[in-house]
């Protein structure tokens, strides 16, 4: 699988979370879709050019 850009998020609390960033329509579509793991201290940042509601459908993803 190709690598995506990383960064991560810390939250006022202090956790800190290790995430992949969905930059592109192709990445936000195939998110974690056939990852086999995703530990607690994961997660993915889907990065829009604007605001707005968006809908998520998880189709293959890890429940």
């Amino acid at each position: 699988m190709k690598s995506r850009p990383a960064g991560q998020v810390t939250f006022p609390s202090g956790r800190v979370f290790h995430v992949d960033l969905a930059l592109t329509w192709a990445d936000q579509a195939r998110g974690y879709m056939g990852r086999r793991e995703i530990l607690p201290e994961e997660g993915m940042l889907f990065v829009y050019d604007r605001p707005g509601v968006r809908k998520f459908w998880m189709k293959n993803c890890l429940t």
